[in-house]
Parts: C-alpha cells; structure tokens; sequence
C-alpha cells in the first residue's frame, strides 16, 4: 500500500529511558522543527505526554500522540513484561511498524525489552536466529561498528557470523563503505588464540565471502583497520561503555586545558613577535590538533593566544590540544620573566620528529 503522507512517520516511545517523557518530547518538538520530512508518533499515556506537548508551540507541526497505557521499566523481565503488557508504550509503537503506521521506532527504553518487542511483532529475518545491536560509538572510529553490544550475552558462533553480516550490511548501506573489512574481537591475533566461542567462530567467518581480517586485539580497535568488530554482547557493551567513558574524560580534559590556556593568555607574553609572518601557523594547529605547549612572554601574546583560541575552541571536539615541541633554549633571547607551560607528549611531524619552532 502506498502512503498518501509523504513524510516519514517516526513511532517515539515517549516514556523510555531515565528522563522520560520530559527529554523524549523535547526532543521529538525539535526534530519536527527542523526538519520538514518527518513525523513524530509520541506513544504513552495521553495526559502525560499531552502536559509535555503543551510547554511547546507546536501548531501546525506533525506531531501526535498515540495513546499507551502501560510502560515497561528496567527493573522488570524483558520476556515476561512484553507478553505481560501489550498495551505498554514499547509494544504499542512495536504494532504501529508492523502495521505500517510507521516507517522507524525509536525507544530509550529498556534493551532487552526493545529486543523482544521486535522478536514478538516484527519477527526475525531469515537467517538471523538473534536480534542485535551495534553501530559506530563515536566519531574518532565513524567507520568502525561493532556488533552485539547490548543484546546476547551467550552465543554461539552461528550468532558471531551473523553479526558480522549484519555489520558488512550496515556498513556498505549507510558508511558507503565497498568491502568493509571484519575483525574478530580476540584477547590474540592467532587464531587458535582465544576462548571456544571465539575459537569456534574463527573458522566460519574464514569460510564465509565476508572481509575477514582475522582476530582484532583491544589496542587495534583504534587503528581503524576492522570496520566491522564482532564479539558477544557481554564484551561489547563493557567497551562501548569504556570507551565511551574514556571519550568523556578526554572531554573534560581538553575543557579544563582550554580554560587553563585562556587563563594563561591573560598573564603571559608574546610567543612570535612578527604574527604576521606565522599566519599559516593557526591551520597547523587546526590540521594537526592533539595538544599543546604554549610558551608566553610579551603582552602581544593576548592576541595570539587569542587567534589560536578562536580556531581551536570549534575543532575540540575531534582535535584536542596541540603541543608545540620547543627548544627553550632557542628563546632565551625572549626570556623577559617566567617562562609558563602547559606541556603534554607532542605529536610528530611530516618528517617524523617531533615539532620545532622550524615547522612554523
């Protein structure tokens, strides 16, 4: 059956997860906003979602509500809660995609519960025996996804294989990526290395027409060199929240360093007393961003430090802080009171040395 609404209707189970359902339509009133293609479904109690809906303005948008008197929560059984609760918000929005009243559901909502939900109304494709999730974590690996990291904390290496599938899939539909290669999530690259389960599997992601690649240890999953990282769900969700963590943390790292450099802007010198003659140097910070050492003297430094912030505030997010690999001894002529530093390891340059006041 064709659909005379054009837009693409969104199923948004609006009392999933930890700040539902404030966050859920929050976020669902800005999705319609800005962008003109879409359609949000908010599935929940009507008097809670439609108490959210009018804290917004949302004449004219396409947004509703789809009535669901039940909620599922984390604390309870994934399997028996779906059966228990076909009138809950999950499994309601799970009816409206197998009815086609919607092309996409959403839900932030209890995992195992989502996963059910699919089980129980969409049922499984051919092949599949095991629902999975994964996808890229975060962008410093944007073509590096991993599957399961959520769902089969048991599996068999049937399950492994098919996950890989679904990764290749994955990646060749919406990474663009031609032959994604596969990578088996290993504690050796050996292939006798390992558990049964990763033992077992090796041999049958060898023989399938997938990309293998072989066993991928943890310190290789930031080489990029596996697209598509399989391993069972118990050991991808602790990575995922791993690195995930990590990534945070570097967060706030590069945000205390970046006060700190503002700071030190304010007290400090001057680094290069002709700016003029160094204006390429802000596109060295921007290209090769990782970390930094500022060394300041003269009041002209301000406006450097200035300059450097300005292009350096909008790349923190990918780049982080640039270290700049200076032979103090070179700008003893310079030296008109304390010296300040904010030192971390210097990256290298094109040459493989480290950076030089000669690079700029």
């Amino acid at each position: 059956m064709v659909k005379a609404n054009p837009k693409v209707t969104v199923a948004l189970d609006a009392m999933g997860g930890d700040h539902a359902p404030g966050d859920i339509v929050e976020g669902a009133v800005m999705a319609v906003r800005n962008d003109a293609g879409v359609e949000v479904a908010l599935v929940g109690p009507p008097d809670i979602v439609e108490a959210e809906l009018a804290k917004y303005d949302i004449a004219g948008l396409p947004i509703r509500c789809v009535p669901a008197d039940e909620t599922i929560k984390e604390t309870e059984n994934p399997a028996l809660a779906v059966r228990r609760k076909p009138k809950s918000s999950m499994a309601v929005a799970a009816r409206m995609l197998r009815d086609g009243e919607a092309e996409g559901l959403i839900s932030a909502g209890p995992t195992g519960a989502i996963a059910t939900s699919g089980i129980q109304y969409l049922g499984m494709i051919e092949g599949m025996e095991r629902p999975v999730i994964g996808g890229a974590i975060f962008d410093a690996l944007p073509n590096t996804v991993f599957f399961d990291c959520g769902v089969n904390m048991d599996c068999r290496p049937y399950h492994l294989l098919t996950f890989a599938v679904i990764g290749t899939v994955y990646c060749k539909k919406l990474l663009n990526i031609a032959n994604p290669t596969v990578g088996l999530l290993n504690i050796g690259v050996e292939e006798t290395k390992g558990n049964q389960l990763t033992r077992e599997t090796y041999p049958l992601l060898k023989k399938s027409s997938l990309n293998f690649i072989g066993n991928i240890e943890g310190n290789q999953i930031m080489s990029g060199q596996a697209n598509v990282i399989a391993c069972d769900a118990f050991v991808g969700n602790v990575l995922r929240r791993e690195l995930l963590s990590r990534a945070e943390r570097v967060q706030q790292l590069v945000d205390e360093c970046t006060e700190y450099l503002l700071y030190m802007a304010e007290r400090t010198g001057t680094l290069w007393e002709n700016q003029s003659d160094h204006a390429s140097c802000n596109h060295g910070f921007a290209s090769h961003a990782a970390h930094v050492l500022l060394v300041g003297h003269n009041p002209g430094f301000t406006d450097f430090a200035n300059r450097l912030s300005s292009v350096r505030i909008d790349n923190l997010p990918t780049a982080g802080l640039f270290c700049v690999d200076l032979d103090i001894g070179q700008w003893s002529d310079l030296a008109m009171g304390d010296a300040q530093f904010v030192y971390f390891d210097a990256p290298k340059n094109d040459r493989g040395q480290p950076y030089t006041a000669e690079d700029f």
